[in-house]
């Protein structure tokens, strides 16, 4: 009896020990190659433990490695088990995304085959079909179909202050969290701009469709974070599971839709001023496959969706914090539309330089896209100003903290401070200023194709929200703002709450 306990407790044993080894293998292989590693790493987690346990956003974790080692260009991390390269120095960050761009051109990618809406999206794809991709969206984002699209625009953002109007219609202020409010607002200028779609986010009886369909992918759970966590790490595990991005209900019902407008337009019944239509025709040119164009629509509602009522609520928080910038920005805005007669044509956006200078800085403090990860694809070596070496392979993995970068003291004065002036071309401070240290919608050839008709969004609501009315200060908001760690996009814990009062 005796000799089968022993056994057994042998056996426990040695499965522990030979867990704890494939668990830790790799956790020597930064320090073999003298590349500094932070402390705290955890068998299977890495550094990542905190992200898994839902202490701290994957964000700020980065972001705290990239600024305790601000004498090193280059910092070994481990996320799970697989060595990642953190590359902090700014000319390293030019290497990767622009001078050597052959070298880290690829991405990682997702299996479409059972998340077919994702088919499309040029972030989650590489060589031929991103070129492919990224032409498409880039079709519709020339100056021409830009400013046809600015009238779609305009309508849906004189929609959202009459709603607004009438939530204030017995009240002096009202309190409400942003990112619920600008979900409206994007939701109908989405559909109305990419499909010519009334979507009724203004009117509390409508359906709905596509909101419900958005807030279904970004719903905001534990459960979601993890999958958001694991499409993002363990590609192998999502093709195994068959794990979607998109829910197998959204696929079908969006397809569908789109489905039958396409078949609208390519009847010749029906014409439109709208993303749509600028895809069918390019689909007719270019003999692209129909669930392209499907594909491509939802990276255009996603992204408009998400990332566009993200960075308002940022900005409107931060109009919030600082009144003497919001009163800045609204003489701007008032001079510039009283030389086209009151109104905010697509010409005048254009030319509110302070406009640009104080969303160029909302976005600094809180970029959407607030990393980047790029994988080698041809055998390179990296050098840092320091001397610090590192042999990439094909298959090898680089992560850039945007957090990081964008609130650097080596970059940027001041770096927590808002301050939209850092961004005025005629200043010295901008004129020096490294090109690769600011990166929001990342930088090269793999620079966000839809970048134009998502700041022309963000310009447009914020410039008729201001016009409007005065944001000021939410006692709802919790300070010091922290991010959700619940959450796998950059989320204001407890909300984004801002009040609203009518501009006398």
């Amino acid at each position: 009896m005796e000799l089968i306990y022993s056994i057994t407790i042998a056996l426990i044993v040695v499965f522990i020990l030979l867990l704890y080894r494939c668990l830790t293998v790799n956790y020597g292989y930064w320090k073999e190659r003298g590349i500094p590693v932070p402390a705290g790493v955890v068998p299977g987690f890495g550094h990542l433990l905190p992200t898994f346990t839902m202490r701290k956003a994957l964000v700020n974790v980065l972001e705290e490695i990239h600024q305790d080692y601000s004498k090193s260009s280059m910092v070994g991390i481990y996320m799970m088990r697989k060595p990642v390269l953190l590359i902090r120095d700014a000319d390293l960050v030019k290497t990767v995304l622009q001078t050597q761009f052959n070298n880290f051109r690829h991405h990682q990618t997702m299996q479409t085959d059972f998340d077919p809406l994702m088919d499309q999206n040029p972030f989650f794809l590489n060589d031929q079909k991103w070129k492919d991709a990224r032409s498409v969206v880039l079709s519709t984002m020339t100056s021409k179909k830009l400013k046809a699209l600015s009238l779609v625009l305009r309508d849906g953002c004189s929609k959202f202050i009459k709603y607004l109007n009438n939530q204030l219609e017995s009240k002096k202020t009202i309190d409400l969290e942003g990112k619920a409010l600008f979900k409206r607002v994007t939701v109908e200028v989405s559909a109305n701009a990419v499909l010519s779609v009334e979507e009724g986010m203004f009117n509390d009886d409508s359906p709905k469709i596509f909101k419900n369909m958005m807030e279904t992918v970004f719903a905001r759970s534990t459960l979601q974070t993890i999958k958001g966590i694991a499409l993002l790490f363990f590609p192998a595990l999502n093709s195994f599971f068959r794990m979607s991005f998109v829910p197998k209900w959204v696929n079908k019902r969006f397809t569908n839709i789109v489905e039958n407008l396409i078949d609208e337009r390519e009847s010749g019944k029906t014409k439109r001023e709208d993303v749509l239509q600028n895809l069918t025709e390019y689909r007719a040119e270019k003999n692209i496959p129909r669930a392209s164009v499907i594909s491509t629509v939802f990276a255009f509602f996603i992204e408009s969706y998400e990332t566009s009522s993200l960075t308002m609520s940022f900005l409107a928080c931060d109009l919030a914090q600082y009144p003497e910038v919001q009163d800045k920005l609204r003489e701007e805005i008032n001079s510039v539309a009283s030389k086209f007669g009151g109104e905010i044509p697509y010409e005048a956006v254009s030319e509110m330089t302070y406009l640009d200078q104080v969303m160029s800085e909302s976005i600094r403090l809180h970029p959407i896209a607030a990393l980047l990860r790029k994988l080698c694809s041809e055998e390179t070596e990296l050098v840092g100003s320091d001397g610090l070496r590192s042999k990439m392979k094909p298959g090898d993995k680089v992560v850039l903290s945007i957090y990081g970068l964008h609130k650097d003291p080596a970059h940027w004065d001041r770096p927590y401070e808002f301050r939209p002036d850092r961004f005025d071309k005629e200043s010295e401070e901008c004129k020096q200023r490294h090109n690769y240290v600011y990166l929001p919608f990342g930088e090269g050839p793999r620079m966000c194709p839809g970048m134009r008709m998502a700041i022309l969004v963000v310009k447009l609501v914020i410039v008729n929200v201001l016009r409007n009315f005065v944001i000021e200060k939410s006692p709802k908001l919790q300070e010091p703002v922290v991010l959700d760690p619940l959450s796998f996009l950059p989320y204001i814990k407890g909300g984004a709450w801002i009040r609203l009062r009518r501009l006398e």
